[in-house]
């Protein structure tokens, strides 16, 4: 679906104050409750915003595209005025999913760039069989790292306990409960090791889930829990 050019011409100019009105009034609520949102809750808020966006949701199947519209930066650009304005988080993130893919972050962030959208961490997910090996995903956080001199957070990760994505094909790692737990460390370290210290971080989804995604969750079927819960168990910084 195309939309018409007057509305997005209308979206651009009248729909400004309303974005940011959304963004203020939810993290203006939080902040008057005195609850400080972290980063991943600030993403979700944003994720929320751009989905439930007409403008958006009509793009977002070619998200690497729709970044060519003129008008497509407007949500990513009041959303982060209202995040600013309500003053509920500092620093700001803006999410991207492509783990593994150093052609696909590039061209999403150098285009976001080129609007002036005002974020100061990037977001990054990673599902192997999605997104790249673990050296695509290393390779994408050292470049991350160099080229826009942003710290980075790993949003969303995730991997099987029990057999799932790899049944036709070689995994990285088994899909057994020691090889969850083996991946997630992969994955810890090679964030870690980010140059210039800016891997801050790692957020598996969905630790609880529940339904036909439980194998990627934290607990078996009896809901006891999973030898990955242990990863961060001994992981400090210096």
């Amino acid at each position: 679906m195309e939309l018409p050019a007057q509305f997005l011409d209308s979206l651009a100019h009248s729909g400004q104050a309303e974005m940011m009105a959304v963004r203020g009034t939810a993290e203006g609520s939080f902040k008057a409750a005195s609850v400080i949102l972290d980063l991943h809750a600030q993403a979700a808020i944003i994720e929320g915003q751009k989905h439930s966006d007409v403008a958006w949701r009509s793009m977002r199947d070619g998200v690497l595209d729709c970044l060519t519209n003129e008008h497509e930066e407007v949500p990513l650009t009041f959303g982060a005025k209202g995040v600013r304005h309500a003053e509920t988080l500092d620093p700001y993130g803006n999410p991207r999913f492509r783990g593994g893919d150093i052609a696909g972050t590039k061209y999403f962030f150098d285009k976001l760039n080129s609007y002036r959208v005002n974020y100061d961490v990037i977001g990054q997910s990673y599902y192997p069989w999605w997104q790249g090996s673990l050296e695509d995903f290393r390779q994408n956080m050292i470049f991350m790292a160099t080229h826009y001199q942003r710290d980075i957070i790993v949003v969303e990760v995730a991997y099987n306990w029990k057999p799932a994505e790899y049944r036709q094909r070689a995994a990285p790692f088994p899909e057994t409960p020691e090889g969850q737990m083996q991946f997630l460390e992969e994955v810890n370290r090679v964030v870690r090791s980010t140059p210039n210290d800016r891997g801050k971080g790692v957020f598996w989804w969905e630790p609880a889930v529940v339904g036909p995604l439980r194998t990627r969750g934290f607990f078996d079927d009896q809901g006891n829990a999973l030898p990955v819960v242990t990863v961060f168990d001994n992981s400090s910084r210096n």
